[in-house]
């Protein structure tokens, strides 16, 4: 498996750079969009929807309670928070950290940098996090801290216990399937961010705002759906994902890129 995780490790490092520095290349576009694009990923999706998160997927209190069970409160918390807190983050960027950028490029640019980084984040710490599984598991520690995790945080418990199975399940396919989520991925960020971006610099157009919350939450809730079991083959849903992240882009830019 170590060839594997290693793999994805360094495509998870590789390819997000390399799209980067084509883009700067060919469009003359400054690296900092780039990097602002990245660090608000950072900041919104990663530490800040965290907090909330402790509220609504912890068992500890009443609102965490009910959500953990109710599947459909899980799909549907998980997708509006990712939605909220990255197009919440896109706007300030494009409103403040960014407004001397006015050409339309700037909104491609920081899609690829927030799409980018996250990419780099969940395949290259993905990696990282399965070989130090995998060498927990080898070493016989996993099972004492799957007891630990049993009794201070049952609602955990279950998730960690599949880990082994899943290891043992990885493959090049799913490895392929990963990239192609990737990929889908930073397609709908860059869509949101020409919504967004537009939303900002163009007059009357604030609702493509909400509305790219909504649509970022739409992508989310099929994920929700297979990690909840609604849906369980997985190429099937990465297949529907890139296709709809292909329509996706291309209507808005037609619809909205193209008219700014």
């Amino acid at each position: 498996m170590t060839p594997l995780f290693l793999t994805m490790i360094v495509l998870g490092v590789v390819l997000p750079v390399l799209l980067a520095w084509i883009w700067v290349r060919r469009t003359g576009q400054p690296v900092k969009t780039i990097l602002i694009g990245a660090g608000i990923f950072f900041a919104f999706a990663i530490v800040l929807e965290s907090l909330p998160k402790l509220l609504f997927f912890q068992s500890g209190n009443p609102v965490g309670s009910y959500v953990m069970s109710h599947p459909w409160a899980i799909i549907l918390v998980g997708a509006l928070l990712a939605g909220l807190f990255e197009e919440t983050g896109r706007f300030i960027a494009f409103r403040y950290l960014l407004r001397d950028q006015t050409h339309r490029l700037t909104s491609i640019t920081y899609g690829i940098g927030h799409g980018g980084f996250e990419a780099m984040y969940l395949l290259a710490m993905g990696g990282i996090q399965s070989m130090a599984y995998a060498a927990l598991i080898e070493s016989g520690q996993f099972e004492t801290i799957l007891a630990t995790v049993k009794e201070i945080e049952p609602s955990q418990y279950e998730a960690l216990k599949a880990i082994p199975q899943q290891l043992a399940e990885a493959s090049w396919i799913t490895l392929c399937m990963s990239l192609l989520e990737r990929v889908s991925a930073i397609l709908i960020h860059v869509a949101c961010s020409i919504m967004v971006f537009s939303a900002v610099r163009s007059t009357g157009k604030w609702w493509l705002f909400p509305l790219a919350i909504l649509l970022h939450a739409s992508v989310d809730i099929f994920a929700g759906f297979y990690q909840q079991g609604v849906i369980t083959n997985v190429g099937l849903l990465e297949l529907c994902i890139f296709a709809w992240a292909i329509l996706f882009l291309v209507a808005v830019y037609r619809l909205v890129y193209r008219r700014m």
